[in-house]
């Protein structure tokens, strides 16, 4: 005889036995212990300009998406657009790597951590299947992707080419 629960890991009641939903892109309700303010949801100004935030090396929050993609394609200079999620497990040991990268080559290009998942425009719209995918863009044209970088030469190494 099988245990069935109700999961809690979505909206729609779902069955199974033995063990919850493996759903990866859903956090758990109330495991986001992240304040966010007014001013860490906008980013940009409004009109799409992104020229403003190159003095903007790191970031550290992934913040709700405020971004469309014609303001991402509009903008100009280089930016790095970073899709994960606080609680992703990857995206916090992705976190030093990426960090130190930009602080020893990224001073001049714009760092947006997006919060992704489902039903998320701007992360389908670039096609993001996997976290922490780091998008390096110059004039709104994409030059490089890492998905899930491993080391910090990696993520330098994107950012050397995005400066160039």
């Amino acid at each position: 005889m099988h245990r069935y629960f109700i999961s809690t890991y979505s909206s729609t009641p779902w069955r199974e036995p033995s063990r919850p939903r493996p759903d990866c892109l859903t956090p758990p309700k109330g495991t986001c212990s992240v304040a966010i303010t007014p001013a860490s949801i906008k980013p940009f100004a409004p009109g799409g300009n992104l020229s403003h935030n190159r003095a903007m090396p790191y970031t550290a929050v992934f913040t709700p998406e405020t971004l469309t993609r014609a303001a991402v394609d509009a903008g100009a200079g280089p930016l790095v657009l970073e899709f994960g999620a606080n609680w992703c497990t990857w995206c916090q040991g992705a976190q030093p790597h990426i960090r130190a990268a930009f602080e020893q080559a990224g001073a001049g290009v714009a760092h947006v951590k997006v919060e992704d998942g489902p039903r998320r425009p701007l992360g389908r719209s670039f096609g993001i299947k996997l976290w922490p995918t780091l998008v390096f863009l110059k004039d709104g044209v994409e030059t490089a992707r890492l998905v899930r970088p491993q080391n910090q030469a990696d993520v330098a190494q994107a950012l050397g080419q995005l400066a160039a």
